[in-house]
């Protein structure tokens, strides 16, 4: 049985946090990131926001995708729809508010991104066999 969503939302909630705030750290390269999650377009989409995208800032990125495999195993062991627009909005609101004012929107776009990709994998998931 998979874990609870409650528990990895926790996860979820944790790590957009750190990727947030690792996105204003010092140690910021500009490292193309690799990932067997993201696609080369939806990195490109990424990149095309002009945040400073740190090694660390891919990696959390990485977690919480693989976090987003273990939201669609529950949801699919559960039965629930892959889209729930109020936790959508939940989670693109608090990561804004990790944010300093003059980054939020950017912030807000990354993490439209960051659902948009989330919901690609959990479909995926969801609808094997």
């Amino acid at each position: 049985m998979p874990r609870s969503l409650p528990d990895i939302r926790k996860d979820i909630d944790a790590l957009d946090q750190q990727i947030v705030t690792s996105l204003f750290g010092e140690d910021i390269n500009e490292e193309n990131p690799e990932s067997a999650d993201i696609t080369a377009k939806e990195i490109a989409q990424i990149q095309v926001l002009q945040l400073r995208f740190s090694t660390k800032t891919w990696h959390l990125i990485n977690q919480r995708m693989a976090l987003s495999k273990e939201v669609a195993e529950s949801k699919k062991w559960t039965g629930k729809v892959v889209v729930d627009e109020t936790r959508k909005k939940e989670v693109i609101e608090q990561a804004v508010l990790y944010a300093p004012e003059k980054s939020r929107e950017a912030i807000r776009e990354l993490y439209e991104l960051i659902h948009t990709i989330s919901v690609r994998i959990q479909n995926e998931i969801i609808t094997q066999s």
